[in-house]
């Protein structure tokens, strides 16, 4: 019965789209400002129990029970609103939740107590159903949010990229060029781990009509496998959305190869059930298949940068930031004082104008 449930669960949380195959659409017919905002959006929607339809009152909060009948006893319904859910919470003589239904006490009160008996089980069962794809698609869209925020995947290599894929580090990234202008970046520090990731050299946007979801493969970002040791590669961006009710989600990529051919299929997570597939890709013209980066709020940052470039010499500032506490050092380079250690990074002067300087970048901090 459970599994029952969590199926049909599934065609709820996913609007029906399961049920329909997307079509791929030009990437103009995506509506304007779509995937600008995450959204987590669920309802507490019940069907109505047919026991307490005389009862329930326009204001009363979904959902509420029906209390248990004492035979000889009158009952009487009070209402108290909740703050929180801004509804009426009902409660009566009889405990929590509504007075029970009379009947009368002949043939034709216990048939028709035994018929409501029916449909008020079968009611409960279909908000059961409700409930529990409500559930988990709220589960689903916090999940992918708190993905959002905890990691940011590059496919740039730093200084331990030779390490044990998931082994987590304070990683050092030197800015490949030589030539550098004012505010330019040279190196800096990031926390997490290294991952195998796809990156596809393309867009793509779907559509499903019923219940308006929309899903997007994005050009140039990657996807990883986080953990290091996932079976889908997560992508760094939303790229499941209804128009209908804007609840947003990060759903997994999943690649497969089959006859020197590869395939990028977005699927759901909890049941692994296929949304859509991008067929036919090949490496890496469509999609490259390379280690990555995914990192993690850290509480340990440095940053090493161009603060200011002259005819003979060039301004560096270096900053770090260790538990919020913020500290900036300045380094002044030129033909006199060619090279400094700054902090495990070895930065040697080779020449300047007046808007660029020519630096060589070494080491890690």
């Amino acid at each position: 019965m459970f599994k029952k449930i969590q199926l049909l669960s599934l065609v709820l949380i996913l609007g029906g789209c399961a049920s329909m195959t997307p079509q791929q659409i030009d990437l103009s017919d995506v509506p304007e400002g779509l995937w600008d905002e995450y959204k987590v959006v669920t309802s507490d929607f019940r069907l109505g129990n047919p026991n307490t339809s005389m009862s329930r009152r326009a204001n009363d909060c979904p959902g509420q029970p029906v209390a248990r009948g004492i035979s000889g006893a009158m009952c009487v319904e009070v209402r108290n609103l909740s703050p929180e859910k801004n509804c009426n919470i009902v409660s009566s003589t009889f405990g929590n939740g509504y007075c029970p239904k009379t009947y009368s006490n002949d043939e034709y009160g216990r048939k028709t107590a035994q018929l409501d008996g029916i449909m008020a089980a079968g009611t409960a069962a279909q908000n059961a159903v409700l409930a529990y794809g409500q559930n988990l698609s709220r589960k689903m869209q916090e999940d992918g949010l708190n993905f959002l925020q905890t990691y940011q995947l590059s496919g740039i290599l730093g200084s331990n990229s030779s390490m044990a894929e998931g082994e987590e580090s304070l990683d050092t990234v030197l800015i490949e060029q030589e030539d550098f202008s004012e505010g330019d970046v040279l190196a800096y520090s990031r926390f997490g781990f290294y991952t195998q990731c796809v990156t596809p050299t393309f867009d793509a946007a779907y559509n499903v009509a019923l219940g308006s979801w929309y899903y997007r493969i994005a050009k140039n970002e990657p996807a990883c496998m986080v953990p290091a040791n996932a079976k889908y590669f997560m992508p760094g961006y939303m790229n499941a959305k209804s128009t209908e009710s804007a609840a947003s989600f990060v759903y997994p990529y999943k690649m497969s190869d089959k006859d020197g051919l590869l395939s990028l299929s977005m699927v759901e997570p909890t049941f692994g059930m296929k949304a859509f597939s991008k067929e036919n890709l090949s490496s890496p013209d469509d999609i490259s298949q390379h280690l990555g980066f995914a990192e993690k709020q850290s509480n340990v940052k440095k940053s090493l940068s161009v603060a200011a470039v002259a005819g003979n010499s060039v301004t560096l500032i270096f900053v770090t930031s260790i538990n919020g506490e913020l500290n900036e050092s300045e380094f002044v380079l030129n033909s006199g004082t060619p090279k400094e250690n700054i902090d495990g990074v070895d930065v040697t002067y080779i020449s300047s104008s007046s808007k660029k300087a020519t630096l060589l970048i070494d080491g890690q901090f």
